[in-house]
Formats: C-alpha cells, sequence, structure tokens
C-alpha cells in the first residue's frame, strides 16, 4: 500500500490557449513543457509516493516521457478522473491528490499541507480569498466573507472519492467540475481547508505564461 499518490488531469484540448497543441505540452519560458514542471514539482516531494497522469489518448504522441505512469481518460474531467481513480486502485493507496495539470507553480508548502489535512479529514480543498465584488445576474450580490476560489491538489481519502466517483457514475450524475464538490453533494461534511497562494494560477490563455 502507498501513503500518498496524486493523479494529474491532463486530458484537456485547451480551445481557450488558442494552439493547436494541447496546452499542458506548450513549453514554458525555460523550455520545458507545461506538463513536465507540474510533474516535477510533486516527484519532487518527499512526501509524494508516484504520480500518474490521465492524458487523452489522441495526445500520447506528445507525451514525451512515455515512461511516466499514464492512462487514458474519456470526455469529460470527471470521466478522466473516475477512469484514473479506477486506474490506481492496482496500487492501494490510502490517499490521493487531484490536480490540474496545467497548474505548474503550486508549491511544496501547498501539497504538504493538503497531505497533513488528510490526517484528520476524508477530503482537503485549497482555498483563495475572493477580494472582487460578486453578483449575482438577478440583482443580489455575494457576502464575499461567505466565499471562496477553490485551487488544487484537492486531497482525499482514497477509497472514499474512488466510491463516490462510481456511485456518480451509475446514477448519471455527471455535472462535477471537481472532487469537492462531488464530496459535499454526496452528503459528506467537514472537509478540511488550506490556503492556496495566487502564485498558483491555472494557465488558461497564452498570456498566462508570461
Amino acid at each position: 500500500m502507498l501513503n500518498n499518490v496524486v493523479l494529474l488531469a491532463a486530458g484537456g484540448n485547451g480551445s481557450r490557449f488558442g494552439s493547436r497543441l494541447p496546452k499542458q505540452y506548450h513549453k514554458m519560458p525555460d523550455g520545458k513543457s507545461i506538463l513536465d514542471c507540474t510533474i516535477e514539482k510533486f516527484i519532487s516531494h518527499k512526501l509524494i509516493d508516484i504520480v500518474c497522469l490521465v492524458i487523452n489518448q489522441q495526445h500520447k504522441e506528445f507525451l514525451l516521457n512515455q515512461s511516466i505512469i499514464h492512462t487514458y481518460g474519456g470526455n469529460t474531467r470527471q470521466e478522466s478522473i473516475r477512469l484514473g481513480l479506477e486506474f490506481l486502485q492496482q496500487y492501494k493507496p490510502k490517499n490521493v491528490l487531484i490536480h490540474d495539470a496545467v497548474r505548474p507553480f503550486v508549491s511544496h508548502e501547498i501539497i504538504s499541507s493538503v497531505i497533513s489535512k488528510l490526517d484528520k479529514y476524508e477530503a482537503v480543498d485549497v482555498a483563495i480569498p475572493v477580494t472582487d465584488t460578486i453578483k449575482t445576474y438577478d440583482g443580489n450580490t455575494v457576502p464575499r466573507n461567505s466565499i471562496y476560489a477553490t485551487q488544487t491538489p484537492q486531497g482525499f481519502k482514497f477509497d472514499i472519492i474512488n466510491k463516490l466517483h462510481a456511485e456518480a457514475f451509475k446514477s448519471g450524475k455527471n455535472h462535477y467540475t471537481d472532487e469537492i464538490s462531488l464530496y459535499l453533494e454526496s452528503g459528506r461534511k467537514g472537509i478540511g481547508i488550506v490556503d492556496g497562494c495566487t502564485q498558483n494560477i491555472k494557465i488558461t490563455y497564452k498570456n498566462d505564461l508570461l
């Protein structure tokens, strides 16, 4: 049994990035791909046992390091994560950290904080306070002290999130954009929350690389 494994969601096409090459394979200013930079952050962390990628099968030609553990995803992020978790069952991990492959600036401090919180909680979210005033289209203002923006890696007890994904698949629930949402909608409460970082951005547009 392994203690901490990482599942990187790396199957997206990145249409908003505006490139034929999927953005996770795009080069950073130092010459490494966004994906490789993200992988290195986790592989170099002393508490991480293995890193597994979920990639689009049509993108396998772009994966230069074929030796990295990887499996193939589905048509949506939710389906891809479910398939990735099923693949990881063979390693019998205790915890899993699920991370966006296009967040290459995640710090070791955030990774350590998520793992530490998993000693006490079944699920851990990474939060950034909202500084803008948030309104709804019907004219309501949302109190900023009641909301936060979510980053990754989100951490979970592996068996729990694997089971929740399987149950959502069986019931045809396919609207989840992250795993904390799936966890909370299942009726489970009391997630742990750690502080995120404004540098831990998700690269969406080409200008984000600057």
